[in-house]
């Protein structure tokens, strides 16, 4: 995450879930959503090369279409440097309408690359 300071308005009672982390988890995150990869490998070169840590926080796997969680079970969602991997960002983000209330979106940008 580039841009951790913008992250302003979550709250200390909020439940935080962050979708793909990788090996850099937000501090304030409750619950962390990886998807699912056949093996260990694909999934580390997903996290960039670094050794994926959670940070002792929970961590559920999805199948790349649906989350498992309820519709409104979190107050704030954090999606960083994830979209340019998704297959169907529609079905995505309809889905990260559906379990959280309020969201924080980053992707790259061109000095991302410097």
């Amino acid at each position: 995450m580039i841009f951790p300071q913008l992250i302003k308005s979550i709250q200390a009672n909020d439940k935080v879930l962050e979708i793909g982390p990788g090996g850099t988890p937000f501090y304030r995150s409750n619950v962390l959503l990886e998807k699912k990869y056949e093996n260990k490998e694909e999934w580390e070169a997903q996290c960039g090369g670094q050794k994926p840590d959670n940070k002792g926080k929970k961590i559920f796997y999805y199948n790349g279409v649906e989350f498992p969680f309820k519709s409104n079970e979190f107050d704030y969602i954090i999606c960083s440097h994830v979209l340019e991997h998704v297959d169907d960002v529609d079905k995505f983000v309809s889905e990260i309408k559906r379990v959280g209330k309020k969201g924080y979106f980053e992707f790259p940008l061109i000095y991302y690359d410097f």
